[in-house]
């Protein structure tokens, strides 16, 4: 045990302690590494370009940033894909395709995670877009067989109103029958799923 006159020169030395840590400025928070500054400086670049539609600029800074190793380009994967539709179109697909490739989609993931799941709708509608319709249903085909595409309510849309599309466009009454049966069977998938609020609202539309 300590002496009576021990405390108090202990107590006497906290008390002091304190008194000098309150006369004390706070330190200054360490300045941010000219990697971050760089950083920064380059988003903040890349977004008030988008805000002129001064592409060719943003797309400069948004190269320079994937070239960042602390840069995820997952969280920047829609600019990209924005900055490639405006200047080089005919490059936006395989770019959508090296990102499903790299950031592949692993079932039981969180729904929020950014893969191949959030990339390929993407690709989907690029492939309409640029009125690739057999290779988007292939594309599709392919995909909804696996998990957690066949889990993606609007891939079912997209195939159905793609066989639509193709059915309107066939001469052979076969194929246009046949074309016609792949709308109805992923509408009524899509209905299963409860994409629609209002029940048969899609397979009514081909009767």
């Amino acid at each position: 045990m300590f002496s009576p006159v021990t405390k108090r020169k202990v107590q006497t030395g906290f008390k002091r302690l304190e008194s000098v840590q309150k006369e004390l400025p706070a330190l200054p928070a360490p300045p941010k590494s000219l990697r971050l500054q760089h950083i920064e400086n380059l988003r903040t670049l890349l977004h008030l370009c988008l805000l002129r539609a001064d592409y060719p600029r943003a797309f400069r800074a948004f190269s320079l940033l994937l070239r960042c190793r602390s840069v995820d380009i997952r969280l920047l994967w829609k600019i990209g894909l924005e900055l490639l539709n405006e200047l080089e179109p005919s490059k936006a697909r395989e770019y959508l395709q090296r990102l499903i490739a790299r950031f592949p989609a692993i079932p039981g993931r969180h729904k929020t995670s950014i893969d191949a799941h959030s990339f390929f709708p993407a690709l989907v509608l690029l492939q309409i877009k640029m009125g690739e319709y057999g290779q988007a249903i292939s594309s599709l085909d392919e995909y909804l067989l696996s998990a957690p595409f066949n889990e993606n309510q609007p891939l079912y849309v997209y195939s159905a109103m793609l066989s639509l599309e193709m059915a309107n466009r066939e001469e052979n009454h076969y194929e246009r029958g046949r074309w016609l049966e792949k709308a109805r069977q992923q509408f009524a998938k899509a209905d299963e799923m409860r994409l629609l609020e209002t029940p048969n609202a899609f397979t009514d539309m081909i009767g």
